[in-house]
């Protein structure tokens, strides 16, 4: 009966399907529902959550920009990490019934703000790259 339990507290925690992107769904959320788990007992807040998805977003366009194929790697994990969080942060808020208008506010900003890190790293870096002749 526990599976079942769960199952059910996972789909408590998505929004509803038409809002979900197909990856976030197959993906992103069954892993961040790991770390629901372990943070739903926490006195964790969802815009806490958030601002971990931000610096993990954040440093992952600056490992981007280095140009090399360690950061590239750091980077896309870190980015990955950044996804997962940024799904935990509605999923507490669900769980938990404590999401507000200003937490949608502060998540959509998050998203921007990782986009804007992670994009110009990104793009930071491939000149890096093409630059020094170390793409392949």
């Amino acid at each position: 009966m526990k599976r079942f339990r769960w199952f059910v507290e996972f789909r408590d925690s998505l929004k509803s399907p038409w809002a979900e992107e197909a990856i976030d769904l197959v993906f992103y959320r069954p892993l961040a529902f790991l770390f629901v788990k372990l943070l739903l007992r926490l006195p964790v807040t969802p815009n806490q959550i958030s601002l971990g998805a931000m610096a993990a977003g954040i440093a992952g366009g600056v490992f981007f920009a280095g140009g090399d194929r360690s950061g590239f790697v750091l980077g896309a994990l870190l980015y990955g990490l950044s996804n997962v969080l940024d799904c935990c942060d509605g999923m507490i808020a669900r769980l938990k019934k404590n999401g507000t208008p200003t937490g949608r506010i502060v998540d959509g900003l998050v998203d921007y703000v990782t986009a804007v890190a992670v994009y110009a790293g990104f793009g930071v870096g491939l000149s890096k790259a093409a630059l020094c002749g170390t793409l392949h």
